[in-house]
């Protein structure tokens, strides 16, 4: 796999990250976070289902038994799977990944970047995200699925197709939405300049994702009575995104079989969208915004043990200021939109690459696409999978900006 080859250039990519305030700076904070979660001990919400997911494996795979149908498949195992391994050492080994993370990513943005220092300032673009050091730590897939993503933008500009597979598939694994690779291996294939050897690349990198996508369904088709890959889609549909489209809409599950569960779902969700062709427009849309400025106070205040302060994007879909939230919370809020907007006016700048100019689009596009289709879900936390992409376009803009500060 890409993210576990050129061992001799980590190396050398080590000793000079550890030498640099920076580096060090970096590894000061990881070291923070990993005690202070070792000490706190913090999980969100979802980590349970995670590991029941990944319990249910060793019970006959069994689905979940959820509040409703709907959510009895929305969670895929590989990520439960890892906490089961790891145990009371997650925390300490997802810091050690964390390193792993931030090493190859510097690597990837010198393969990119025709400024010097551009590895530089990708490290400072993730130091200043609170959320870095939250899900470096936390038993949340979002760190894994970054490693893995590195893995794959770096088997995209290396032109080595099997590794595109494997990384596309794990990531599948972990979650349901990297369904979005399968398309973006094929257009990587047929649209960027490399070494592709067209129609056995175009087989072998989409390939495996599939194979993961065909026994996730039918998994479900054994042990629900109807083949599906997963329900997240459908969930996140009816919990947030229809309540968005139509004022007042909230869905009631009256079916008694997954497949009618599954099949009245998207009904009412095709019905909902046709109804609200502008809502649905303007409301994603308004998800590609919220994402980018998000500082994900939801987040910061759920790993620090507070309560009462539920995410911009919700805040938003409900259209009412959060119940017990607290000045620390509109201070960080306000503070945190500005430096994302400032990093924004940078990534901006930097969407103007001197090297790579359809490799940088191709990338924005999968941005744009992935912001588009979480929509009115759009926060801080599943902006975070994009951070390896933001943080080249920042340190591009910011030298562009700055050439005399390089």
């Amino acid at each position: 796999m890409v993210v576990f080859s050129g061992l001799a250039n980590l190396k050398q990519e080590w000793q000079l990250f550890r030498s640099q305030r920076s580096g060090q700076l970096f590894l000061l904070f990881l070291v923070l976070a990993v005690a202070y979660q070792i000490w706190a001990q913090r999980s969100w919400v979802d980590t349970g289902e995670y590991e029941r997911k990944a319990e249910s494996l060793f019970q006959g795979w069994n689905p979940l038994a959820g509040d409703r149908i709907l959510e009895e498949s929305r969670r895929t195992p590989a990520f439960g799977l890892i906490l089961m391994a790891l145990g009371p050492f997650y925390a300490l080994v997802s810091g050690v990944a964390t390193l792993w993370f931030m090493l190859n990513t510097r690597r990837w943005v010198r393969q990119m970047s025709s400024y010097k220092r551009a590895a530089d300032w990708a490290t400072v673009f993730f130091m200043l995200h609170p959320l870095t050091w939250i899900y470096a730590v936390v038993p949340m897939p979002e760190l894994w699925c970054l490693l893995l993503l590195v893995g794959w933008l770096k088997a995209i500009v290396s032109s080595k197709s099997l590794s595109m597979s494997i990384h596309a598939a794990a990531l599948l694994a972990m979650k349901p939405v990297f369904i979005l690779l399968i398309p973006f291996n094929a257009l990587a294939i047929l649209w960027l300049p490399g070494s592709w050897q067209v129609w056995k690349s175009l087989f072998v990198s989409c390939l495996i994702p599939l194979l993961v996508l065909t026994a996730g369904w039918l998994i479900n088709l054994q042990t629900m009575g109807v083949g599906h890959y997963s329900s997240m889609g459908i969930c996140n549909a009816v919990e947030y995104n229809l309540p968005s489209y139509q004022s007042g809409f909230r869905y009631e599950e009256t079916a008694t079989h997954p497949a009618e569960a599954l099949s009245h779902a998207q009904q009412v969700i095709r019905t909902v969208t046709m109804e609200n062709p502008l809502s649905v427009m303007g409301v994603h849309f308004r998800g590609v915004l919220v994402g980018l400025l998000d500082p994900g106070r939801y987040d910061a205040w759920s790993f620090l043990g507070a309560s009462g302060d539920m995410g911009v994007m919700k805040a938003l879909n409900e259209g009412r200021w959060p119940t017990g939230a607290s000045l620390g919370g509109l201070v960080y809020m306000l503070l945190g939109s500005v430096l994302n907007l400032a990093f924004l006016f940078f990534i901006i700048r930097g969407l103007q690459p001197q090297l790579g100019y359809r490799q940088h689009l191709f990338f924005g596009l999968f941005c744009l696409l992935w912001l588009g289709v979480i929509g009115p879900v759009a926060s801080a936390r599943y902006t975070l999978i994009l951070y390896p992409l933001l943080a080249l376009w920042f340190a591009d803009g910011w030298q562009r900006t700055f050439p005399s500060r390089t």
